[in-house]
């Protein structure tokens, strides 16, 4: 065993396991009195003693761990108030809550103790035999791998299996392993849609197509935003960045997006769309929307797209008239330009 220092200041600790494996566990302290401290609160060293001895097992690791031996719903729970104290969204909050439980109860551990959890109920939950996507399987991977490292750091486990547990690609179809392609909107089906869809639908989306906001931006869209119709300043539900959009450069349509913030009714001293805002809220009820619109365009015939096509339609469109992809990035509240790079369809 062997504490060392990385090149960020981190100490970790390298050991050996039942198998003889170099493991590593990152101790997240940069004061070695620290890191001292925790692997003997963690007690790696009786734990590779145990296992060059080869008694090393999950029933000794929670004997070790003593009281640390938390049950896995309740680790759950306990992550889930962390994950609301470090301000992360709703939705992406119910989406992590929805795997924990399904693979809980598909497994039946929810009332085990989390450190006697097999690594092989993992590598099945992440390689089950059925039609679900690499990127589905990816979500299941890393939504079960945070919660791992908070068990870690909290030294309910020792280590996070998730590091060598992988998924099986040789037993997908091709068409699990191909990403979904979206397609863009030509200008004729937008017009289309904002001729025929109902209120909401269409403001919505053209406010998407011209200035490339997600659906729920604009369910949530306050009066504050958009106070002065020359300028649209919306701080985005997903990254929390600030985008600034002059509704008269020609390249945001140039006053068409002004005509349509014009054109919303006002019924709430906070929000344009207090009804949408709401449903948004929901993370039970927040695909309403998405499935509202699907069906207006399947309706007008146009078939294949999802209101997600209208913000790659924004940002395919501002390139091809020359915009940059710093410029767009900044736009459309992209931290890199790889990610706008993404967007961009041929």
């Amino acid at each position: 065993m062997k504490i060392t220092k990385s090149e960020n200041g981190n100490f970790s600790v390298k050991y050996k396991d039942a198998s003889g494996n170099s493991r590593s566990t990152n101790l997240r302290t940069k004061d070695r009195k620290e890191a001292s401290r925790l692997v003997k609160d963690l007690r790696i060293e009786e734990l590779e003693q145990a296992g060059k001895l080869g008694v090393l097992s999950a029933e000794v690791i929670t004997k070790i761990a003593g009281s640390k031996s938390m049950k896995y719903w309740d680790v759950v729970q306990e992550y889930e108030q962390h994950m609301r104290m470090s301000a992360i969204s709703e939705n992406s909050i119910y989406t992590m809550m929805a795997i924990f439980e399904h693979f809980g109860k598909l497994y039946k551990v929810i009332d085990k103790p989390m450190a006697l959890i097999e690594d092989k109920k993992i590598y099945n939950y992440l390689n089950t035999a059925d039609d679900t996507s690499l990127s589905n399987r990816a979500l299941r991977k890393s939504t079960l791998s945070q919660l791992w490292n908070f068990a870690q750091i909290k030294m309910y486990v020792m280590v996070n299996p998730m590091m060598f547990i992988k998924i099986d690609k040789s037993k997908l179809k091709h068409e699990q392993k191909t990403p979904k392609e979206r397609k863009i909107f030509y200008k004729k089906e937008v017009d289309k849609i904002i001729k025929h869809a109902p209120y909401f639908f269409r403001q919505a989306t053209a406010l998407s197509y011209w200035t490339g906001l997600r659906l729920g931006d604009i369910c949530s869209l306050e009066w504050a935003s958009i106070k002065d119709r020359n300028r649209l300043v919306v701080w985005t539900e997903k990254r929390d960045k600030l985008v600034s959009i002059d509704t008269m450069d020609p390249a945001f349509g140039g006053g068409i997006v002004k005509e349509v913030l014009a054109e919303i009714d006002v019924e709430d001293k906070v929000y344009c769309f207090p009804s949408w805002h709401k449903t948004m809220s929901d993370p039970k009820n927040r695909s309403k929307a998405s499935v509202y619109f699907g069906r207006i365009c399947e309706r007008l015939e146009i078939h294949g797209r999802s209101f997600h096509c209208l913000r790659h339609s924004c940002i395919t469109r501002l390139s091809k008239i020359g915009v940059s992809i710093e410029a767009i990035g900044k736009a459309v509240g992209h931290s890199n330009t790889k990610t706008t790079e993404g967007y961009i369809h041929k």
